[in-house]
């Protein structure tokens, strides 16, 4: 079987949810049969899983099991579900299939910088994978499918969805991306929501579709919405890192809390819950107490300040959905007293992974060496709060009990003087 490798220079990297996003390529594209893609994929996982053991008569086991049908899978969709089941049964992070349907195959492309020809993607001048989106997450759940998360910026903040709005259809269909892989950017679809469990009512908001690079809809949601919040006379800056797979989310983080409006907050709570981890252990020097401040004095024109630090309270927000770099980021904020951390433990997926892309344009993304992190190991383990606070995702309106609860502690915290 042949299949290609990028190595990347973080593999702390791991997607979360499913973006209302697809690729802006042809709907109904077809590649190999299932069962020559299932055996592409069996090979591969036993020829570079991180845990060898598991990756032998186990795992030619698992395949077993499942090889009937996914051969008999009617398209990606059947089959990518099959395929989920199969990999779960390595009980791994960092381990998933990204089928042509599958909107986080080309944010994973994207990020990785992948240019492999076999991806079957729109691309801008400069060659980087653009897709058509409203730019909001959804979790789906018992009760329904709901918004997780809406990108500031994006049709989908402009049109005024909420968080915790119920997707009762898109374009009179089920909520997948469907309507909008069919859909031409620029067009607008018919989004049906449900914003209460107490009626049965639904409202319509016809939002239009944007073709974007990935991290540039990330990278712009971080900006706009970057926030300061009050709590009585205590000033609290917020910023959300939705992805962080680059050295540029961190230096907009670093740009946004040391210039004006966020500079002047008293204290900072950088958001991590969801999205793409990919942060590395380095970036804990931001917050970083004992660098020295440079003030540069220049013959002609205006002193000016050198300090990329935050030296203020801080807070982390964490969730289930926190996972890789963001989880070492959260476990090296904890171990050295940084700050705060507020939300729910973190998911436990620190694991290194490495995507390969499939003869059929697919990625698999697989864990390829297990992680230690100053010794311990977080995977299946996670790094705890230091004030639990659950999220009520159904019906939220909008509100946000874990930013609000963050706000409160370390409001608090500056009023100590901690």
């Amino acid at each position: 079987m042949k299949f290609r490798t990028v190595r990347s220079k973080s593999p702390f990297l791991v997607a979360i949810g499913s973006l209302l996003a697809v690729a802006a390529s042809p709907a109904g594209l077809c590649g190999p049969q299932e069962a020559a893609i299932y055996e592409e994929i069996s090979d591969i996982v036993a020829a570079n899983f991180f845990d060898e053991e598991l990756a032998g008569e186990p795992w030619a086991a698992i395949v077993e099991r499942r090889r009937a049908r996914a051969g008999a899978s009617a398209g990606d969709a059947e089959f990518a579900a099959v395929m989920s089941e199969t990999l779960a049964e390595l009980k791994a992070s960092h381990t998933a299939y990204f089928g042509l349907g599958d909107p986080r195959r080309l944010e994973i492309a994207e990020l990785f910088g992948l240019t492999d020809e076999a991806i079957r993607a729109e691309r801008n001048d400069d060659g980087v994978i653009v897709y058509n989106t409203i730019g909001a997450a959804l979790t789906d759940t018992d009760e329904g499918a709901f918004v997780s998360h809406v990108f500031i910026g994006s049709t989908a903040h402009r049109a005024g969805l909420l968080e915790g709005d119920e997707i009762v259809s898109i374009d009179g269909d089920a909520p997948t991306p469907r309507a909008i892989l069919e859909a031409a950017p620029g067009a607008k679809i018919d989004v049906w929501v449900r914003r209460s469990s107490s009626t049965d009512s639904a409202r319509l908001f016809e939002i239009e579709v944007e073709s974007i690079v990935p991290s540039e809809m990330f990278l712009r949601s971080m900006r706009d919405g970057a926030q300061v919040l009050q709590d009585g006379d205590v000033s609290i800056a917020h910023v959300r890192i939705w992805s962080y797979a680059g050295l540029k989310f961190q230096e907009l983080l670093v740009e946004l809390a040391t210039t004006e409006p966020l500079a002047s907050a008293d204290g900072l709570i950088v958001d991590l819950r969801g999205g793409w981890g990919g942060a590395m252990p380095d970036y804990l020097s931001f917050f970083d107490q004992h660098p020295p401040v440079l003030r540069g004095i220049p013959r002609d024109g205006e002193p000016y300040t050198y300090d990329p630090h935050w030296r203020k309270p801080a807070a982390l927000l964490i969730d289930g959905d926190s996972r890789s770099g963001k989880e070492v980021v959260a476990y090296g904020f904890r171990k050295h007293d940084l700050g705060i951390l507020v939300g729910t433990r973190t998911g436990g997926a620190v694991l290194g992974g490495r995507p390969y892309v499939l003869s059929n344009g697919a990625i698999l993304y697989l864990a390829v060496h297990d992680v230690e992190v100053d010794g311990e190991r977080l995977e299946g383990r996670g790094v705890a709060p230091h004030v639990r606070v659950e999220r009520a995702l159904p019906y939220a309106q909008g509100r946000d009990p874990q930013l609000e609860a963050a706000v409160s502690a370390l409001a608090d915290r500056v009023r100590a003087g901690a």
